[in-house]
């Protein structure tokens, strides 16, 4: 019986380290994959700093891998897509807040219309127009 035990303990820790000995190829495909969709969408203009971060991670899950410490690399491999989703998304609103600006909306007072579709100019607001016009859209 202790000889059963003494066995299985082996096979046990043979098949745990068969499974760290693999190199995590299809985590750094996904996480490789995630960084150029987040590149795509224009993280590196408009959301530098979170950019930099799934950049960082991957880069050391790079560095984990060159040292065959696998289960590291993995570890950082899963992190880098929630990381390059989260600068895809900082730059679509950074791609947005750099367009409002450019159109003459501002953030601060609420939005200004690039133009009142009453009377046509700027200084209207989405509550009314400041001319007073009557007229209807």
């Amino acid at each position: 019986m202790h000889r059963h035990a003494i066995v299985s303990l082996l096979v046990i820790a043979a098949l745990v380290l068969a499974g760290c000995t693999t190199p995590p190829t299809a985590e750094r495909a996904v996480a490789e994959h995630a960084v150029n969709a987040a590149r795509a969408a224009g993280a590196e203009q408009y959301a530098p700093g979170e950019f930099a971060l799934a950049i960082r991670a991957l880069k050391a899950a790079a560095v984990h891998m060159d040292a065959h410490k696998y289960r590291e690399a993995k570890a950082l491999y899963e992190q880098v897509p929630s990381l390059s989703g989260i600068a895809a998304r900082a730059a679509g609103r950074g791609r947005l807040a750099q367009e409002h600006a450019a159109s003459g909306w501002r953030q601060a007072g609420g939005p200004v219309w690039p133009s009142c579709r009453r009377c046509w100019t700027s200084t209207c607001s989405p509550t009314g127009c400041a001319t007073g016009s009557t007229r209807r859209v």
